[in-house]
C-alpha cells in the first residue's frame, strides 16, 4: 500500500504543484493588471483635474459673454439716437465749413475789388452835355 500511497501522494503533489504554478501565473497577471490600473488611474485623475479647470474656464467665459451681450443690447437700444446726433453733427460741420468758405470767398472778392480800385486810374469826368431848355411848344403835349 505504500507504493499506492506514494503514487497517490506524487499525483497529489503534481496536482498541487500545477495549481500553485497556475496561481503564480494568475498572481503575476493580476499584478500587471493592478499596475496598469494604477497608471490608468493616475492619467484619469490628471484628466479629471484638467476637465474641472476647463469647466471653470467655460463657466467664466459664458459669464463674460453674458456681460458683453447685456452691454451690446444697451448700445443697440441707444443706436437710433446716436445716428440722429451723428447726422446733426455732420450737418453742423458741413454748414460751418460752407459758411467759412463763403465768407473767405466774399473777403477775397472784396479785397480784389478794393485792390483793383486802388491801382486803377480814374477817368477824368466830363460834364454831362447840357440839354436845351424846353420851350412852351415842347411842353404842350404834356398836359
Amino acid at each position: 500500500m505504500t507504493a499506492k500511497n506514494n503514487h497517490e501522494e506524487e499525483g497529489m503533489a503534481s496536482i498541487l504543484e500545477f495549481r500553485v504554478s497556475s496561481l503564480e501565473a494568475m498572481v503575476g497577471e493580476i499584478r500587471s493588471a493592478v499596475k496598469s490600473i494604477d497608471s490608468s488611474l493616475k492619467v484619469l485623475a490628471s484628466l479629471e483635474a484638467r476637465h474641472a479647470q476647463t469647466s471653470d474656464a467655460v463657466a467664466r467665459a459664458f459669464a463674460e459673454l453674458k456681460d458683453h451681450e447685456d452691454r451690446l443690447r444697451i448700445a443697440e437700444a441707444d443706436m437710433p439716437t446716436m445716428r440722429l446726433v451723428r447726422n446733426w453733427v455732420i450737418a453742423g460741420v458741413i454748414g460751418c465749413t460752407s459758411l467759412v468758405g463763403v465768407s473767405v470767398a466774399g473777403m477775397v472778392t472784396i479785397a480784389s475789388r478794393t485792390q483793383s480800385a486802388m491801382y486803377a486810374q480814374p477817368e477824368p469826368r466830363q460834364p454831362a452835355p447840357r440839354q436845351p431848355d424846353a420851350t412852351r411848344e415842347d411842353l404842350r403835349g404834356w398836359r
